[in-house]
């Protein structure tokens, strides 16, 4: 009878072991997802805040990039065309930002590295206007990038892939 509770106390055990690992793959994924999210939030976000200022509007998201801020005052000097070309530029700029979610998706580890590279330059622009506000939320979403880049590497390896 003992051995018999043995048995089954051992598959308990392996039970639990399993559910603790598929619990634990989830909130990695999780994370990886958050920080994956984060590319498409800012390009999205960027383009709103270009064609609010393209059309007059007076407010912006500030988790958006400021180098699409920077190209909007720039080419809004140039009458008729100008807010086109910003337009353009903005959609390209916050484009390659998709584009490394996309790529992201695939567990490469590099896209997180290039996504902390530029919202860090990005950051740069907010730090030069004193825009504390809009620094901090880059923080925020480079830390996000962080997050999902160390998620990357957990998930190769419960995977078994290298």
């Amino acid at each position: 009878m003992e051995e018999k509770d043995d048995i089954q106390l051992n598959q308990e055990n392996e039970d639990s072991k399993e559910k603790w690992k598929r619990t634990d793959y989830v909130n990695v994924k999780n994370q990886f997802d958050n920080g994956l999210s984060w590319f498409f939030w800012i390009a999205g976000l960027s383009i709103v805040n270009t064609i609010v200022y393209i059309t007059g509007g007076n407010y912006n998201f500030i988790i958006g990039l400021g180098i699409t801020q920077v190209i909007d005052g720039f080419v809004a000097e140039i009458q008729g065309t100008g807010m086109y070309i910003a337009l353009l530029i903005d959609i390209l700029v916050a484009g390659g930002f998709a584009l490394l979610g996309f790529l992201g998706r695939k567990k490469k580890y590099w896209v997180f590295i290039v996504g902390i590279i530029l919202y860090t330059l990005d950051a740069l622009i907010f730090l030069y206007v004193q825009d504390w506000v809009g620094l901090a939320f880059h923080a925020l979403a480079i830390y996000g990038f962080a997050r999902g880049m160390m998620a990357v590497k957990r998930l190769k390896e419960m995977d078994g892939v290298q």
